[in-house]
């Protein structure tokens, strides 16, 4: 039960992340299905940055849960605002490479009108980058001292907001001219800015949290740095190679056209939001293991450990044929594009064999950064994703002629090598004896 307590709140928070991109995507689809395809090519790059910069700040909630488990609440507050440094960092950085997003698109194969109107989502997309990061430290600071609840709150608001700017923004009015894909990304930029203001200010004025010393004011602490980096830098490794390889594939569907681009943005924005549940079990799973481990009993960190693995997995198997049974159903409401529909049918059976292979990998990964065991999972990324998942697709897509059906076969071979390899690294935590970051 302590399990879920954290999960189901984690869980809504971030499936409420993707809920606002899969709003995003519905209501550009029905802008048409080369509006889809824009948006689809301008979340490649964006994505990958966001990943790789959620990744950074991963060790935030693992530090903040083991300070907070070993009774040093006043030590969170520090991590927080160092957190909150690292955010800002990456967020503007990854703004400023977003601006040459048209450059990289034409680089990767698209046409010039398929990279233009891209690039104009990627921009509109990395004016909120700043605002998103500083979020998400925020979140995992709340969530590693048990109030996951307030990023519940702020992320529902904010979807409420984004559907009438979508509204506005995507198909005009009120003197506004009709921006489609652009539109959307805009307001999601303007609505996550508004999500960091509410979830700071929340961490500064509630008296509980201040009590964790989030109004402390504190110098840069350099060794405090070190610790979140080194934490933080093989997962955003792993995001980054995770989800480049994701976005890679995005790039080779651009190849087969805007019909089976618009699929494939539906089939892996079903897989997504499917994934926010792991995320949800994977953090959950992570604070435990954590607060076991900074309180001094590693068997109850291990006992946790497996405990996620099971819930996650059955949530998953329970998933699965919901997904393949309801493939139609929600194809449609993704577009009212007849042929995009039907080739989205199609992915969306092998996403049903996907969402549980992408479920075993999350959460195992999940439970082995709670132990603060990073480099080996990082490795196993890299082989999984880089060595078989992108190959595999790529041959199954093209020489082998499968088209996008191969590439979704690529991804769920990748995916099943990442949850073996995983699987085999936590069976044998207990002999590792893990310790405190």
């Amino acid at each position: 039960m302590t399990l879920l307590r954290l999960a189901i709140p984690v869980m809504t928070s971030r499936a409420g992340l993707l809920i606002m991109t899969t709003v995003d995507t519905v209501m550009t689809g029905w802008a048409g299905g080369t509006e889809l395809a824009y948006l689809a090519l301008g979340l490649a790059p964006f994505i990958f940055l966001m990943l790789v910069g959620t990744g950074l700040l991963t060790g935030t909630v693992v530090l903040v849960a083991q300070a907070h488990g070993a009774g040093e609440a006043v030590a969170c507050g520090r991590i927080w605002h160092t957190a909150l440094i690292d955010a800002a960092l990456a967020g503007f950085a990854s703004m400023a490479l977003l601006w040459h997003a048209e450059w990289f698109l034409t680089h990767f194969g698209q046409s010039a009108s398929m990279a233009a109107g891209g690039a104009e989502v990627a921009w509109m997309l990395a004016l909120g980058m700043p605002a998103m990061l500083g979020y998400v430290a925020t979140t995992l600071f709340l969530e590693g001292i048990g109030r996951p609840q307030v990023g519940v709150a702020v992320i529902l608001i904010g979807n409420l907001l984004n559907v009438p700017l979508n509204w506005l923004l995507i198909y005009g009015g009120l003197g506004i001219p009709a921006m489609g894909a652009a539109g959307a990304a805009l307001a999601t930029s303007c609505v996550r800015w508004l999500m960091l203001l509410a979830i700071v200010g929340y961490a500064l004025f509630a008296a509980k949290v201040r009590a964790c010393g989030s109004t402390n004011g504190t110098l840069p602490d350099w060794h405090l740095q070190r610790r979140l980096l080194r934490l933080g830098i093989p997962f955003a490794v792993s995001q980054g190679l995770e989800t480049s390889a994701f976005q890679s594939l995005t790039l080779l569907c651009g190849w087969l056209g805007a019909t089976q681009l618009a699929a494939y943005q539906i089939a892996i924005n079903v897989t997504g939001l499917v994934y926010m549940a792991t995320v949800g079990l994977a953090t959950a799973t992570a604070i435990r293991v954590g607060h076991g481990i900074g309180s001094g009993d590693p068997n109850q960190a291990i006992a946790a450990a497996w405990l996620g693995v099971g819930v996650t997995l059955g949530a998953m198997l329970l998933l699965a044929p919901l997904v393949a049974g309801g493939a139609g159903w929600l194809a449609a409401l993704y577009t009212s594009d007849a042929d995009v529909k039907a080739v989205a049918t199609r992915c969306l059976s092998l996403v049903a064999l996907i969402i549980v292979a992408d479920g075993l990998q999350g959460v195992l990964s999940g439970a082995l950064r709670g132990a603060a065991d990073v480099w080996v999972p990082m490795a196993i990324h890299v082989a999984s994703f880089w060595l078989v998942l992108l190959p595999a697709a790529w041959l199954l897509g093209f020489p082998a002629r499968m088209g996008l059906d191969g590439l979704l076969w690529g991804i769920l071979l990748g995916l099943a090598v990442a949850a073996t390899l995983l699987l085999w690294r936590l069976s044998g935590l207990r002999q590792r004896r893990p310790q405190r970051a």
